[in-house]
């Protein structure tokens, strides 16, 4: 019941302009009939949202304040309307709308974070922390800046539109039309050419931003679920894989190593998909990954035991697996963290803290012009350390690329 008043506040107050001009101007209702009709809606909805009591053992909740603001105003509105018999007051309700959100927009100017940054981080939880977190704010806040000055011009409007029987000397009908016409029509349509041009405009900034997840310290909600990582080009039907996929894929694998002996496993090379995925579970779960020319097979294999393990077979045998935990990312340390790399014959090892400080000055001097290339990339075998390195900028800057790895 709460749900449906609530929708049906909304749609009183989106529609109040026209049945304002629907029963005083087209029925010719008296002023006091319809301020009461107000006045009996508000009090409903206001008793409804005051009168819930919290049930045994229901944690306490913060009370949503908009939609009692919006019936006590409509209360409030009513009931000057009713007592003085004057229809500017209905029609001043709209005003007090616009300068109640230029107020509750202008305040987190204030009293930060603004208000489209706040709404930017519920929708996508990755802007926090993130290396483009500060652009991000700085972006949300011009944006708020203009819908504060949108909601004054609005009002203004508004307003102008209340008195324009005595400002512009014409006749109540005429004047409550036009009332109706911008309060119900037009100040909408500019609303919604704002948010369209808002929306246009943030895809094109969003794009040119370089958000910098390392591989030591990434989190489930680092990406937007659904962001594609890489694809297959093998075929007429192009295949991709998502964030959703990654984070699935390396809970399934993180499980296998994890209940495994062995202590090193090779990382295939040949699939750039399976090599991220396999290398980042090895990591996760403190193996050490080798990446080794010298061998080519598909299959990532124990290197003291007989024991094969196809990373693939074991994703598809596991991937409709309903205890899997997508949220839960073991941290990894990257000086500790250790990696063999082998190339004809000749071994070393290296940290991942030393891949990690080599892609940041990657970053820092081109990851611009990478992020705006705004287009997937093609991974070269041309070493092993060019590899890692080339998969793991990939990773950190969110760029997509191609599945199948190419040799120099």
């Amino acid at each position: 019941m709460k749900k449906f008043l609530r929708a049906l506040l909304y749609v009183v107050a989106a529609l109040y302009p026209i049945f304002v001009f629907t029963f005083l101007v087209i029925l010719k209702s008296p002023v006091k009939i319809f301020s009461l009709c107000v006045m009996i809606f508000a009090m409903t909805f206001f008793l409804t949202f005051t009168g819930s009591k919290k049930k045994d053992g229901q944690k306490k909740t913060m009370m949503d304040w908009r939609p009692l603001a919006s019936s006590i105003l409509l209360l409030g509105t009513g009931l000057l309307c009713f007592f003085t018999n004057q229809i500017l007051f209905l029609k001043l309700y709209s005003v007090a709308i616009s300068l109640i959100l230029m107020f509750v927009f202008g305040s987190t100017l204030i009293f930060k974070p603004n208000m489209i940054f706040r709404f930017a981080t519920l929708s996508d939880k990755s802007i926090i922390g993130s290396s483009s977190e500060k652009d991000v704010y700085r972006y949300c806040r011009n944006v708020t800046i203009i819908w504060c000055v949108f909601f004054l011009i609005n009002g203004t409007i508004s307003t102008i539109t209340a008195f324009s029987e005595e400002i512009f000397k014409i006749d109540s009908d005429t004047a409550n039309t036009i009332w109706s016409v911008y309060n119900g029509g037009l100040s909408y349509l500019l609303l919604g050419l704002l948010f369209f041009v808002e929306i246009r405009v943030r895809k094109y900034v969003y794009k040119r931003l370089v958000t910098v997840f390392p591989l030591s310290t990434y989190k489930s909600y680092s990406r937007p679920h659904e962001k594609i990582m890489c694809y297959s080009m093998g075929s007429k039907k192009k295949t991709k894989k998502t964030w959703t996929d990654f984070l699935t894929e390396t809970a399934i694998l993180r499980k296998t190593f994890s209940d495994s002996q062995d202590e090193r496993f090779f990382v295939p090379t040949n699939d750039a998909w399976t090599f991220i995925v396999t290398f980042t579970a090895l990591v996760q779960t403190k193996k050490i990954p080798e990446i080794n020319f010298s061998y080519t097979e598909s299959f990532i294999k124990a290197e003291n035991s007989e024991e094969k393990f196809n990373a693939q077979e074991i994703v598809d045998l596991n991937k409709k697996n309903p205890d899997l935990n997508l949220e839960n990312i073991p941290e990894i340390d990257s000086e500790k963290t250790f990696i063999i790399l082998a190339d004809n014959g000749k071994f070393e090892t290296k940290t991942l803290k030393y891949f990690e400080e080599k892609i940041n000055l990657e970053i820092e001097s081109n990851g611009k012009k990478i992020v705006l290339e705004n287009r997937p990339f093609n991974i070269t075998m041309d070493s092993p350390e060019q590899l890692l390195k080339k998969m793991l900028l990939m990773f950190t800057l969110g760029i997509e690329f191609y599945r199948q790895t190419e040799k120099q």
